[in-house]
């Protein structure tokens, strides 16, 4: 299930996943971040690195604009919610690496 939530520029994309189910791999033209609400999943950027991610952790993980990346369910249940503003136009932000937020 995925429900969208928009406040001016801000935005926040609620996915409610079971086991192996998964966002499929993308990218967004903009810096995004994503939080664990309940669960946990399996983050793969760029077909090389993947980690997991626990809704215990209390962090965010903030993802660069134009990186590809696809998130998976490891529990049933497993809230996951994605926020981002849109850089004003013709910036993409920041490309540097993957960051976590505390």
């Amino acid at each position: 299930m995925r429900t969208t939530h928009e406040w001016g520029d801000v935005t926040a994309t609620v996915f409610q996943l079971n086991t192996g189910e998964a966002i499929p791999r993308h990218k967004h033209p903009f810096i995004h971040s994503t939080r664990v609400i309940r669960g946990s999943v399996r983050v793969d950027i760029d077909g090389e690195a993947s980690f997991a991610m626990r809704s215990v952790s209390d962090r965010d993980m903030i993802l660069p604009a134009d990186i590809d990346h696809e998130i998976t369910a490891l529990e049933d249940d497993t809230i996951i919610v994605n926020m981002h503003t849109p850089p004003p136009p013709g910036q993409k932000g920041d490309d540097g690496g993957i960051t976590f937020d505390d």
